[in-house]
């Protein structure tokens, strides 16, 4: 556990300094301005001038920070292993921007102290408890399978060589390029010859679950936010992975960036946020999430909302904003797609749709196609490739019976929220089209001033009591608009999961946003109408604690029976398994003696007896099939 804090905090000081020196740089750039006023520089004069936005949630410097040091470990990994020289260049990096804007970053500093002393110490001390407990669960726990099977030599590739030509063709699972690899293959410390720290996965977590620290606004208000309604479902999904979060897996990452986005997201229209600059930094923030596990594609929607207002707002330069944000996307995605390129050949692997690269190490486009196909049908719950095919009422019961019950019921709300927002939807559409031709023929033998006043009156009358129920007009909520924008953007996200690889395990999170979006909705509609209850701080703060009690509880059982007190100190290691190996221009390659599972050493390894030859004198030459 005292490694791993130690690691944090190293991954702490470095993104901390990259994301800060990020937007210090970027919210100063005077075409990103959208917010302008008139500031008096001398008397009788006033000159027009940009306001640089202030950002918002200080988090968003560590989550930037993340960003900028995974893509640049993408990139270093194109040129080779992702180690020492890695991290020399990011300290001297981290340490510029402290260099340069120390001064500011003291005064910060002195902020959040004198915060700190105004602001009650639970408050904070919640923030420790949070790292210390996570940092605790990713010092040991449930290796995930896949880590055996390829993630721990995905990671070992990308610290000792980086992106190999055909690796793909030596391991066939190590062409699923993710981007998280790299990133954990930069804070691994293996150069340091202790072993290879996987902790990256729990860092994701550690991240969600400050932001899920929020929720002490909720008891402070009275009643929950829409963000804050995400935010159980993100305690939940953190309890879930507690005992496994040691795995650096790809798929936490994405579920905890997922569940990140729609907080932020909701937050900053919560509070009425009219800058673009957050919006878009969010729409960055996705793309990366895409290329750590593509069943995030839908995520991408969320830009739609920049784009909308960059377009309207006439203030802007539009076109340098847009080209602005557009190359930010395709900064953070170009690493992964030159690196889908080295591994498989394909743009990105296993899509054979696109088809541009007619390369020596390129994967066969059959052994792609097979390769999709037994991912899709695996997560419907089948081993058999050819079942690829199989209509949705074919394999959609055997798919819903192996969910858990938490998942069942989460699936089956979804379908009921959906069937009544649809419901109701046409209904007010009814309503107001039929009010609408009342109207039309009770005011047609009137003056045009009489007809306005009744019109005026009833429009009055039908948009409060509809806005009273539905809009939340007057609170400060989440609009009515960009809640059901949200909730689309949950339910494509869904339906985009559940017809390409819905395995539970792969996306739970899919299954409970729109359920979780549609009832934080409706408890916000209640406390609106009914107004505010009774002790409902009380109410609130016991429901918290409850389920805080349940699950620390149910950790602790679960927990007690592989306790280790050298995992106070240390973090468990790898598991290991037996290998048998073959050699190729004398290089040992070595493979599963039993089942398929390797782990991250001997190295280099795969699940089964390699077929490949090497492009040349040794590993960083690259394979092709023999």
């Amino acid at each position: 556990m005292l490694i791993v804090a130690l690691s944090w905090i190293y991954v702490i000081f470095t993104t901390y300094a990259l994301g800060y020196l990020f937007h210090r740089i970027f919210t100063g750039i005077t075409f990103l301005q959208r917010t302008r006023q008139r500031v008096r520089v001398q008397k009788g004069d006033a000159l027009l001038r940009n306001i640089p936005y202030h950002i918002r949630f200080k988090q968003s410097y560590l989550l930037t920070g993340l960003v900028i040091a995974g893509v640049y470990a993408e990139f270093w990994s194109l040129f080779g292993g992702v180690s020492f020289q890695a991290n020399l260049i990011l300290v001297i990096l981290s340490l510029s921007a402290y260099l340069v804007y120390g001064h500011r970053l003291y005064l910060m500093r002195q902020y959040i102290w004198t915060n700190f002393r105004e602001q009650p110490l639970w408050q904070y001390l919640a923030y420790i408890v949070v790292f210390v407990f996570l940092a605790y669960c990713v010092s040991h726990g449930y290796e995930h399978y896949d880590t055996g099977l390829y993630h721990a030599q995905a990671i070992h590739w990308n610290e000792t060589y980086g992106a190999v030509k055909g690796l793909g063709n030596f391991n066939q699972r190590l062409a699923y390029n993710s981007a998280f690899f790299p990133l954990q293959a930069l804070y691994s410390f293996s150069w340091l010859g202790g072993g290879s720290l996987h902790t990256m996965a729990g860092y994701f977590a550690l991240l969600l679950g400050w932001k899920c620290v929020d929720l002490r606004r909720m008891i402070i208000r009275g009643y929950p936010s829409l963000a804050d309604a995400v935010r159980f479902a993100a305690l939940y999904y953190l309890f879930n992975i507690a005992d496994e979060v040691i795995s650096p897996a790809s798929d936490f990452p994405v579920m905890c960036l997922v569940l990140y986005i729609f907080i932020a997201w909701l937050e900053l229209n919560r509070e009425r946020e009219r800058s673009i600059y957050p919006y878009a930094m969010l729409s960055v923030l996705s793309v990366y999430a895409i290329t750590i596990k593509l069943s995030a594609a839908p995520m991408i929607l969320f830009a739609i909302r920049p784009i909308y207002k960059i377009v309207k707002d006439s203030r802007i330069s539009k076109g340098l904003v847009i080209s602005f944000f557009t190359i930010l996307g395709l900064v953070a995605s170009a690493a992964f797609f030159i690196r889908n390129v080295i591994l498989s050949g394909w743009l990105i692997y296993p899509v054979t749709a696109i088809d541009l690269f007619d390369l020596p190490w390129k994967i066969p486009k059959e052994v792609a196609i097979l390769d999709s196909r037994e991912i899709r049908v695996y997560g419907r719950g089948f081993t058999d490739p050819s079942l690829y095919n199989m209509h949705p009422g074919q394999w959609f019961p055997v798919w819903f019976k192996g969910l858990g019950l938490v998942d069942k019921m989460a699936f089956i709300g979804d379908i009921i929220a959906l069937i009544f927002m649809i419901s109701m939807g046409a209904y007010f559409y009814y309503m107001n089209r039929k009010i609408g031709i009342a109207q039309k023929q009770q005011t047609s033998k009137l003056t045009r001033l009489d007809s306005y006043k009744i019109l005026s009156s009833i429009k009055d009358e039908t948009d409060h009591s509809f806005s009273k129920v539905v809009f939340l007009s007057k609170r400060r909520r989440a609009s009515f608009v960009d809640y059901l924008y949200a909730q689309t953007i949950a339910y494509i996200a869904l339906f985009f999961w559940l017809f390409s690889a819905p395995l539970a395990r792969y996306g739970p999170v899919y299954l409970w946003l729109p359920l979780v979006l549609i009832l934080g909705r409706s408890i916000n509609a209640i406390h609106y109408v009914a107004g505010p209850v009774k002790n409902s701080r009380r109410i609130l703060l016991m429901l918290l604690g409850c389920f805080l009690i349940w699950k620390m509880t149910a950790f602790t059982i679960n927990d007690i029976q592989g306790t280790d007190l050298s995992y106070l100190v240390c973090q468990q290691d790898y598991a290991s398994f037996d290998t048998e190996y073959v050699e190729e221009g004398g290089v040992r390659l070595y493979y599963a003696a039993e089942g398929d599972r390797t782990g991250y050493e001997p190295f280099p390894s795969t699940p089964y007896r390699p077929n490949v030859s090497l492009m040349g004198d040794d590993l960083s030459s690259g394979f092709i099939r023999r």
